[in-house]
């Protein structure tokens, strides 16, 4: 079945925004209504007071951004200028979010309206990025610490917050998080409104076709064909080749659905319950979907585009845990030996490989994450503390498990070390400090410890989770220490670059700490076979086929250590029978050499005699 591609605008030339209409007022009047709110007039223009964004009235001029531009990123946005809606995906750290809005701010050079109506969907994370990054394009006299208004999460909130700006005037951008688009009121609330533009960051949460803020953001692009979309990520293939097409429906490449899309470029398996998985790209389809995406698709590395950029260096430090740390091996192969026999006897399932590997990957790292704090620090919580004694240098400290930072914590007070937000005037000059991102600091918090870490040159250690290092700038340091990994590679890459990105002066060194023949190697091995499938060999269905995956390599560990150790048993048992047998040869010899040497004295005696 031939696909049929669609596209509500020509994808090359420039593009000019409708302006309001009476039928756009009118239409988003009677969503309104629905909420209880009625315009002051039948032909009254909703609008937003664009100071509540922080953006003084008189900086409202028409002037290109105060930013200026790196080469590349002038071509990207020649690029989406000349498109209706794009896929920004360049690499982590290329600077896609001042790309974005100097397209926005270059649009309204043609465009008859005082200002464009802009629409930011990001991770709650990144509203504060998005907001000083279009303070320092727009509005550089713009005071850093002043408050945007942004709709709230959920419920009565959101309608209250729409009340305050009914008959104000509208910001060039609108923020919003991406959880929003969970909730169906607010989706259409925000969805009457005529938006020329939607940009929406980090674009591959959007790639579950099944979830609620995937269902929801194609509903709203259903209802916009005058909205241009920049969907921006770095990391557009997270598992497989078909999260793209969730994108692809946004910027009106297709109309297909995500059955018909799968089944046309992809290989698919049946399982034994009927659903449908993943098991590669077609070779064939290859250059078809690349035609699909190649028109619309702007995607430079920073190897080709920033070549005064340091490399990246990695290194993995391998810890005998077995050999070093014999009891925290015990518990290890304990838990191993345990989950397997269950999971065996109750029946392999997702939930409980995930739930062993996690078990398994805690015990690995430090095994006070399961609860037993009689062993003491774990073998790779003893090396990152040397490594930090032994250099000057600012490190960041990357884990997936946020309850480790606490017990790194308690390790570095002992070692004399003090949180920076409880500095004191009265410490020492060499006092050494360390700042947190877990995702548990609240509002402000966490980009403050961002600033410090960048800012301040005696905090020498940023704790980073893995999982919210979306968005945010480490530059200061050019070391990153991985105390364990997801099977995510995106994920991993993701980290990485809040180091290796523009701002970088030096070579950044990427270092893990792998537990030697544990559950670290065989997610390394997962790691790998992801990367490839996110380049369009082969991919795999989510997050639990990827720990069937880890669990297989896993269960090979298990079986090439035992028959390792059956090598080394028999092979000393071996040598012990050899040892063996040449102490009995060796008796026998002295036996015989004593008969011998008794005959002989007999017959010399006898000779004597005689």
């Amino acid at each position: 079945m031939p696909m049929h591609i669609w596209s509500t605008h020509s994808v090359g030339g420039s593009y000019e925004p409708a302006p309001f209409t009476k039928e756009d007022i009118y239409n988003r009047n009677q969503m309104l209504e629905r909420f209880g709110f009625r315009p002051k007039s039948s032909t009254d223009i909703i609008r937003y007071d664009t100071s509540l964004l922080g953006v003084p009235i008189e900086e409202e001029n028409k002037t290109l951004g105060n930013y200026t531009l790196f080469p590349f990123q002038e071509e990207g946005v020649e690029f989406m200028s000349n498109r209706h809606s794009t896929l920004l995906f360049d690499e982590m750290g290329l600077g896609k979010t001042v790309q974005a809005i100097e397209t926005v701010l270059r649009a309204e050079q043609l465009d008859p309206k005082p200002t464009l109506r802009v629409l930011v969907i990001c991770p709650k994370t990144l509203m504060r990025t998005w907001r000083n990054e279009i303070h320092a394009v727009c509005c550089p006299k713009f005071s850093k610490g002043q408050k945007d208004h942004k709709i709230k999460d959920c419920g009565e909130s959101v309608l209250r917050s729409v009340e305050q700006w009914i008959t104000s005037e509208f910001p060039r951008f609108f923020i919003v998080n991406t959880e929003w688009v969970r909730n169906e009121d607010q989706a259409k609330l925000v969805g009457a409104i005529p938006w020329d533009f939607v940009i929406i960051d980090e674009a591959h949460r959007f790639r579950n076709p099944k979830a609620k803020q995937t269902l929801g953001i194609l509903k709203l692009a259903g209802t916009k064909n005058d909205t241009r979309f920049i969907l921006a990520t770095g990391s557009p293939v997270v598992n497989k080749p078909p999260d793209l097409w969730p994108l692809l429906r946004l910027v009106g490449a297709i109309n297909n659905s995500y059955k018909e899309f799968t089944d046309y470029f992809c290989y698919m398996q049946t399982t034994s319950s009927g659903a449908s998985r993943f098991r590669g790209l077609k070779p064939y389809m290859r250059q078809e979907l690349h035609d699909l995406l190649e028109p619309r698709m702007i995607a430079r590395r920073k190897k080709d585009v920033l070549t005064q950029l340091p490399d990246k260096i990695h290194n993995s430090i391998a810890v005998d845990i077995e050999e070093d740390y014999p009891r925290q091996w015990l518990l290890y192969e304990a838990m191993e030996e345990f989950g397997m026999a269950e999971l065996e006897d109750e029946g392999v399932s997702a939930g409980g490989i995930l739930a062993l590997l996690i078990r398994l990957r805690q015990i690995a790292l430090d095994p006070r994450l399961v609860g037993v704090h009689k062993l003491g620090k774990g073998a790779k919580t003893e090396m990152l503390l040397d490594m930090l004694d032994d250099t000057d240098e600012k490190i960041v400290v990357a884990s997936t498990f946020t309850s480790y930072f606490t017990l790194l914590e308690e390790d570095l007070k002992e070692k004399g070390w003090k949180p920076y937000w409880q500095r004191r005037p009265t410490d020492a000059e060499d006092q050494k400090y360390y700042v947190r991102i877990t995702g548990r600091e609240q509002g402000d918090t966490r980009a403050n410890h961002v600033d410090w870490f960048q800012e301040v040159d005696s905090i020498k250690l940023c704790m980073l989770s893995t999982h919210i290092a979306e968005g945010i700038t480490l530059t200061a340091s050019s070391h990153i220490v991985f105390m364990d990994i997801w099977w995510n590679s995106a994920v991993i890459e993701q980290t990485e670059d809040r180091l290796h990105r523009i701002g970088q002066e030096n070579s950044v060194l990427v270092t893990k700490l792998q537990g030697l023949d544990t559950v670290d190697y065989a997610l390394l091995q997962t790691v790998l076979f992801k990367k490839a499938a996110a380049a369009g060999a082969l991919g795999r269905d989510e997050d639990e086929s990827a720990a069937s995956m880890t669990y297989d390599y896993l269960v090979q560990m298990r079986r090439t250590r035992e028959e390792n150790r059956k090598g080394r048993k028999q092979k000393l048992l071996q040598e012990y029978a050899e040892e063996r047998q040449k102490i009995i040869d060796h008796e026998k010899e002295e036996a015989i050499k004593e008969r011998e040497g008794d005959v002989t004295l007999e017959s010399s005696q006898y000779s004597v005699v005689s």
